[in-house]
């Protein structure tokens, strides 16, 4: 090998230095986990209606946490990091709902630790804001159709008929009670979230350094450059005993 070091060295740099990039391509990107810990949802809430129960919790924490991926919250997500294409942004999330609580994961990568966890933070905050929308819309639109049963009931009552304007009154007073309930509902469950712990960089597993890798590419190396030495040297060996 000392007769042909020159051809040796670059072997075994090669070697070195194209198992060092297959471990870091590899190896996974930085990763931020986030959790999100959901409010228990009332039975007349009005993002799963008659949510009742262990198996009804885990069926809401499930649907939550497909909205957590949906166009909306990852449309604001985009917005705040400047990213246009939203499946690249699912293509950096792992998301994880609990089968026996109301807690969902949320693993972001990125290229960087700190790009991990500004995604995992940033869709936490949106996940917040979007699911506030659209329990409002939902108890906006749960609030019309009372008001509109409610006008249907008030076209039915007449000055003459006494047990028709009882039973409409009965039946205006539960739509009222039923518009009640809804708002305190809607009032109570707010963004839909109990609680969010947010990852920072000290807890995000980070891209090594492919050690291991680079250390079997130095052995394939050695290895390599013996045996094409032997092989060149044996061959030189060879001519010189023909001349």
């Amino acid at each position: 090998m000392w007769r042909y070091k020159g051809m040796c060295v670059v072997i075994v740099v090669v070697c070195v230095l194209a198992s060092t990039a297959i471990g870091f391509l590899l190896t996974p990107e930085p990763s931020a986990t986030a959790t999100i810990a959901l409010k228990t949802p009332s039975q007349d809430n009005v993002l799963a209606p008659g949510s009742t129960g262990d198996a009804s919790l885990a069926r809401y924490t499930a649907q939550r946490a497909r909205f957590v991926t949906s166009d909306a919250v990852l449309g604001n997500v985009g917005k705040s990091l400047g990213v246009d294409d939203l499946n690249e942004l699912r293509d950096q999330l792992e998301v994880k709902p609990s089968t026996d609580s109301n807690i969902i994961t949320i693993t972001a990568s990125g290229t960087t630790s700190d790009d991990a966890v500004r995604l995992a933070t940033e869709v936490t905050r949106s996940y917040g804001e979007e699911t506030e929308k659209q329990v409002n819309d939902l108890t906006d639109a749960a609030l019309r159709s009372i008001d509109e049963s409610a006008g249907q009931v008030r076209a039915t009552i007449t000055g003459s008929n006494a047990a028709v304007n009882e039973a409409a009154a009965s039946t205006l007073g539960q739509l009222q009670q039923k518009a009640a309930t809804i708002r305190t509902s809607s009032a109570v469950l707010g963004d839909g979230v109990e609680f969010v712990v947010n990852p920072d960089e000290s807890s995000v597993s980070s891209q090594q350094l492919p050690i291991r890798e680079a250390a079997l590419g130095l052995v394939l190396g050695l290895v390599l450059a013996g045996t094409v030495a032997y092989l060149r040297a044996d061959s030189a060996a060879a001519k010189q005993r023909r001349a």
